[in-house]
This record gives structure tokens, C-alpha cells and sequence, in this order.
């Protein structure tokens, strides 16, 4: 998969449902701990590899955008534990 675009496809379609099923079995602490480690694993994999072939600013906005996607997702479940 090192050498090969189509591999990350593979692996991100396999990755992406078992994360939002593994997230919907979940308690809201253990979730909130799962929501920080996929942005950390999320954000370094991709940009190790933005770094490479796009540039620093790239890179900056990527961690931004990610960022922005943490916070939503933190609101999102912090407003749906608050009304069960």
C-alpha cells in the first residue's frame, strides 16, 4: 500500500464504517476519546503525505479543516447526550 494510490481508497472505504460503528456502541466519554484519536491518526497520515506534495500551507489548512470537524463532531454529540 506504500507504493500504491488505489491502496489508501481500500483502506479508507474499510476504515471510515468501522469507525462510525465502533463510535455508535460507544459511551460519550469513550467516544470523545475515539473522536481525539481519529483526528490525531487522521491528521498525521495525511499530513505526512500533503507535506510531500503540496506544501506547508496545505498542510496548515488540512489541520484546520480537521480541526473545525473535531469541534463540530464534539457539539454534535455533546447536544445528543443532553437530550437522552
Amino acid at each position: 500500500m506504500k507504493n500504491s494510490m488505489s491502496g489508501i481508497f481500500i483502506f479508507v472505504i474499510l476504515w471510515l464504517p468501522t469507525i462510525v460503528i465502533i463510535g455508535y456502541y460507544l459511551n460519550s466519554k469513550l467516544l470523545r476519546v475515539l473522536a481525539l484519536f481519529v483526528l490525531f491518526a487522521h491528521t498525521f497520515g495525511a499530513t505526512s503525505w500533503l507535506a510531500e506534495c503540496c506544501g506547508f500551507w496545505t498542510v496548515i489548512t488540512y489541520v484546520v479543516l480537521n480541526s473545525v470537524m473535531f469541534i463540530a463532531i464534539e457539539d454534535f454529540y455533546s447536544l445528543k447526550t443532553s437530550n437522552e
